[in-house]
This record gives C-alpha cells, sequence and structure tokens, in this order.
C-alpha cells in the first residue's frame, strides 16, 4: 500500500464515522488535494524520465 492508498484508506475511515457537516466537506475535499497531489507527483516523474531519454539533451 502506497502512501496516497493509506492516506484515501484513512480519510475514507473517518467519513464513515458520524461527523458534523463541516468535518465531511473539509475531509472530502482534502481526498481530493492528495488525489491531485499524487496526479502531479506522478506527471512530473513522467516529464523528468521523459526528458532524461530525450537524444536531444546528450
Amino acid at each position: 500500500m502506497n502512501h496516497e492508498d493509506w492516506a484515501i484508506k484513512k480519510i475514507d475511515e473517518k467519513l464513515s464515522q458520524p461527523i458534523s457537516f463541516k468535518e465531511k466537506a473539509i475531509l472530502f475535499e482534502t481526498k481530493n488535494v492528495i488525489k491531485e497531489q499524487f496526479k502531479r507527483i506522478d506527471q512530473s516523474e513522467a516529464e523528468l524520465d521523459g526528458r532524461s531519454w530525450t537524444p536531444n539533451k546528450w
């Protein structure tokens, strides 16, 4: 289990408990931010890998 899966799982566990609407809204948006951040990390890693394999840069 990677860091993203762990964080999402913990948020989902908290969301399944009885909590206030305000807490649910914050957790829901936190979950969206985590997903977006990991998406950006993946994109950056792919870009770095692509740039390192560009023959023009050798």
